[in-house]
């Protein structure tokens, strides 16, 4: 299950009212929120659940419109498929206090991420199944607040680390599903605050646990699917007793 679907989930469950304070709420297409509420809500949730036909409809750049300069939303999910296009990231820098953005299965690009990047208040970043490669993902390091952040299922091989590195607030970064391989671990030095690394599924093998003492901070690493021994797995255990070193076999 990839993390936009998580995050989408918890949203739903977290969704509830304050009295006529509306906290949360999730959209489907073509449906509109009143004034009142886009001027209280603070988590929002678009989602259209598809069938082969998508005979619903689908979330479109349209259905964000509403959320132009929307006071207090600080997350948004744009979850299942949808047509949207890099004009959302122009509606959304339009909005004031967005901390968290989770997106997949979208039609933006590299272009996209550009505008993405002027969105410096983001504090958690989900991107899932879309047309993106290294070099979009690596104008993401100039979010001066971004903590967490989740490029999975794309188009990326790890070149977008050099600049990933120079991060100075990222605490979480998950690469799920992705072509990046050992080569990532020679950008290692420069993630000194780094909490947490998502290697599941991707092409890294053995030869990563040579770099992953450089990241002095590190306290979990998830390897699952990866092309990893069970020796060499227990020999970095052994080593780091307090790194947590997931890997299923």
């Amino acid at each position: 299950m990839s993390t936009c679907v998580v995050l989408l989930v918890t949203l739903f469950c977290e969704t509830q009212s304050s009295g006529h304070q509306v906290e949360s709420a999730i959209i489907t297409p073509g449906e509109r929120m009143s004034q009142k509420e886009i001027s209280t809500v603070k988590r929002v949730v678009f989602f259209a659940e598809c069938d082969e036909d998508c005979q619903g409809g689908m979330i479109g750049d349209s259905d964000l419109e509403q959320l132009k300069g929307a006071p207090s939303v600080t997350s948004v999910v744009i979850g299942g498929k949808s047509t949207v296009t890099n004009g959302v990231f122009d509606i959304l820098k339009t909005v004031p206090k967005l901390r968290v953005l989770s997106i997949g299965e979208c039609s933006i690009t590299d272009d996209g991420l550009r505008t993405l990047a002027t969105v410096s208040t983001l504090r958690r970043l989900e991107i899932c199944d879309c047309a993106i490669t290294d070099r979009g993902v690596a104008r993401l390091a100039t979010l001066p607040r971004l903590a967490i952040l989740k490029v999975e299922d794309c188009q990326i091989v790890g070149t977008c680390f050099r600049e990933l590195s120079k991060m100075k607030c990222l605490r979480e970064l998950s690469v799920q599903g992705t072509d990046v391989d050992d080569r990532v671990g020679k950008f290692f030095d420069g993630f000194g605050r780094l909490k947490r690394l998502g290697l599941r599924s991707t092409h890294v093998t053995d030869d990563i646990f040579d770099y992953l003492g450089r990241l002095r901070s590190l306290k979990t690493v998830d390897v699952t699917g990866a092309n990893i021994s069970r020796e060499r797995i227990e020999k970095f255990r052994a080593r780091y007793p307090d790194v947590t070193a997931h890997m299923i076999w």
